[in-house]
């Protein structure tokens, strides 16, 4: 069985929290509603929705993430990066989504019949940094933040001041999977964004988390801060590969000067 619970944050946002710590955030405007992420893929959703808004719900995937965005099949419009649809391809398998949560104490309450199948990424609407979406008196403006996954996106609701940041920049940002970006190009990334957002939110909703709250000052992160997260195999082979550079350089060196006396 699975269960979905509710709090409402402002009269335009809900928050939705699924039985895996996700977290999911309805906004309404005065004609249409739009829900960022849809979770894990257990349960209906959709079900959810309808009881919170009977405005047509369009769904923004923030990344293409097995937490995020494996609830996508029972909303007719969903937007995507289109960076991300090979991601989301390789998340989407019912083996892969399994083992996510094998462990977890809430798989225990699920049914054969609670995972729901896998949208059809072919039917996605790209997005990118730039665009704006009205809902009727609120706007939706989105940023780019590639680095956790390479088409990973911020959502502003901009009449609220409230910044929805999924995995892009928050204390559940991983960055050792074979999608995520090099460190210094999500570093350079974050200080664009934090130039592009600068004045515009004072609140931080996070996907993950025991509160789903961030301190306003959560783009601000330190590269070093930064390295903690590169772990595992990813940082291993990094590693490795500096390494071996190094000595490939210094044997160049050794050559060069060898050859320089010889020239004498």
């Amino acid at each position: 069985m699975v269960n979905f619970q509710t709090q409402r944050l402002t009269p335009r946002i809900v928050r939705i929290n699924g039985m895996f710590h996700e977290r999911m955030y309805l906004v309404e405007g005065s004609s249409m509603a739009a829900l960022i992420d849809s979770g894990s893929g257990y349960g209906s959703l959709l079900d959810v929705v309808k009881h919170l808004t009977d405005k047509p719900v369009f769904l923004i995937l923030t990344h293409g993430h097995v937490d995020h965005a494996m609830g996508a099949a029972e909303f007719p419009i969903v937007y995507m990066s289109h960076k991300d649809i090979r991601v989301f391809l390789q998340h989407s398998g019912p083996a892969f989504r399994r083992r996510v949560i094998q462990g977890m104490p809430a798989a225990k309450r699920l049914g054969k019949k609670d995972m729901l199948p896998p949208a059809d990424p072919a039917h996605f609407l790209d997005i990118k940094g730039g665009d704006s979406f009205d809902l009727g008196g609120i706007h939706l403006d989105l940023y780019d933040c590639a680095g956790h996954t390479p088409g990973s996106i911020v959502v502003l609701v901009r009449e609220e001041r409230t910044l929805l940041v999924g995995d892009a920049c928050s204390n559940f940002t991983f960055m050792a999977s074979q999608e995520a970006l090099a460190i210094p190009l999500y570093e350079e990334n974050l200080k664009k964004l934090k130039l592009q957002l600068a004045g515009k939110f004072d609140t931080v909703l996070e996907a993950h988390g025991t509160t789903g709250d961030l301190p306003a000052g959560v783009i601000a992160v330190s590269y070093t801060h930064l390295r903690a997260h590169e772990t595992g195999r990813n940082l291993v082979c990094r590693l490795l590969l500096e390494k071996k550079k190094k000595k490939k350089n210094k044997k160049t060196k050794k050559h060069k000067t060898k050859k320089k006396k010889k020239i004498i």
